[in-house]
């Protein structure tokens, strides 16, 4: 049930999601961009950052580097 919930497009729209490239909170609602990397939706908070995304994906989704201004 929780999994159902939390994958839910009106869930999405309304939830808080870290932008992958710079940190920043981004209310899925409000992304400039949204990619799909592995099976994992990601919330980007402008055109830029969904250009740096797009470049190398896997880079800005390795758990080990830190958010940019960390």
């Amino acid at each position: 049930l929780y999994l159902s919930f939390e994958t839910d497009a009106g869930y999405q729209k309304l939830a808080s999601h870290v932008d992958p490239v710079c940190g920043m909170r981004v209310s899925g609602g409000s992304a400039a961009a949204i990619r799909d990397f592995l099976g994992r939706r990601y919330y980007l908070c402008s055109t830029t950052c969904a250009s740096r995304f797009a470049s190398n994906p896997g880079f800005y989704v390795d758990q080990r580097r830190e958010p940019m201004g960390a």
